[in-house]
């Protein structure tokens, strides 16, 4: 080799060494581990307590992240306070609890992991919070959960929350969020996947309100707890076409369309509704079901939109209250829509002195079952 082209080698060599330092140390900078100092443990901008050298040049700023284990958090758990904006969090647990609490900020990404029997808590405190993507996972029989510790309710309440997506995912243990009465926004989609006997579960949402698509995958079974007396309970409410896709989902509370685009709800098992089903008049809804859709019993469907609501042909679509005997009410109001096919309707208490269309004849297959009563003649 001449010594030009040696030279050149050289060159190429040493520049790619340089990228791969820079790339190294940016990586390094970007991802930081909790270490749990013992100067100030408990103090985010100790740079003792994170990992690496120097010290202070490795504690999380905003857009890098911070990562706690199983391995660095003590067993009592941390608290911290001083955590700046928009830094992304990765929580996890492996053979031992790992509890950590945060302070209300804005985040970036936020992390929950249970990857084997240890049991993993990240407690956000009350007050304005907002984050990009949230991911609730569990690996292995450990619990993964999310909490916020909001103390108030209703106006009483200081918190709100605005997540950019949610995902909850039960493969062995299980994967949850509780909000505490809290008003959840998600400006993007809320998924559910469940691998597992263990259902993903939202708890204790007085309202959650869901912009993107709320889809289950896997073989799912999915709980929102949602107190009965919550105002309006789990709301679709996007401005663009909406996709509901759901398996076997249990709403404690009650489920209120006020979506300006249209949401396709597909059902394939049960859709439970334990409080009121509600429609506003902006609200223009799809379902598609070869399963049941359940109303509790003494609670009321109030339909101001468009309702459409199709079974099959050789599986009709069960419509009914929960209780036999016990029906629920139907107002379908002045510009509502009904509009029924292939459904078998039961327990259903009609309104009386309701204008709304009901847009469905014989040919429709729709089945006036047992213990309905006000429905309109011919129908």
């Amino acid at each position: 080799m001449n010594t030009s082209a040696f030279l050149k080698s050289s060159k190429i060599t040493l520049t790619l060494l340089i990228s791969l330092f820079l790339f190294s140390s940016l990586l390094s900078a970007d991802d930081q581990i909790w270490t749990n100092g013992l100067s100030q443990p408990n103090d985010w901008g100790d740079g003792d307590n994170w990992q690496g050298n120097p010290a202070d040049e490795n504690v999380p700023k905003a857009g890098e992240t911070a990562t706690f284990n199983s391995g660095t958090v003590p067993s009592a758990g941390i608290t911290l306070a001083n955590v700046p904006d928009v830094v992304n969090i990765i929580a996890e647990a492996s053979d031992s609890d790992v509890s950590i609490t945060l302070p209300a900020r804005t985040y970036g990404t936020i992390t929950v992991k249970a990857l084997n029997t240890g049991n993993i808590t990240l407690t956000l405190l009350e007050g304005t919070i907002s984050t990009q993507a949230v991911l609730i996972q569990s690996y292995g029989s450990g619990e993964a959960k999310l909490t916020i510790n909001n103390t108030g309710s209703g106006s009483a309440s200081i918190t709100s929350i605005t997540m950019a997506s949610i995902k909850i995912i039960s493969h062995e243990g299980t994967a949850k969020m509780n909000v505490n009465n809290a008003q959840l926004a998600v400006s993007g989609d809320l998924t559910f996947q469940k691998n597992n006997t263990n259902n993903p579960v939202i708890d204790n949402a007085t309202d959650v309100w869901i912009e993107g698509d709320l889809k289950e995958e896997g073989v799912t079974s999915t709980t929102f707890t949602i107190p009965s007396a919550a105002g309006y309970g789990l709301q679709i409410g996007g401005t663009v076409n909406q996709a509901i896709d759901l398996e076997h989902v249990i709403i404690n509370g009650p489920l209120t369309f006020a979506n300006t685009g249209i949401a396709t709800l597909i059902t394939g098992g049960e859709l439970t509704i334990g409080g009121h089903l509600t429609l506003l008049p902006s609200a223009s809804v799809s379902a598609v079901s070869t399963g049941r859709i359940i109303i509790g019993s003494g609670k009321i469907f109030d339909n101001s939109g468009t309702f459409q609501l199709s079974g099959q042909t050789d599986d009709r679509l069960l419509f009914a209250s929960s209780t036999i005997g016990t029906p629920f009410e139907l107002k379908n109001n002045f510009g509502a829509v009904l509009d029924f096919e292939w459904v078998a309707i039961r327990d259903c208490e009609y309104g009386s002195g309701l204008l709304g269309s009901v847009d469905f004849v014989p040919d429709d297959g729709v089945v006036n079952a047992t213990g309905n009563s006000g429905w309109p003649a011919g129908k």
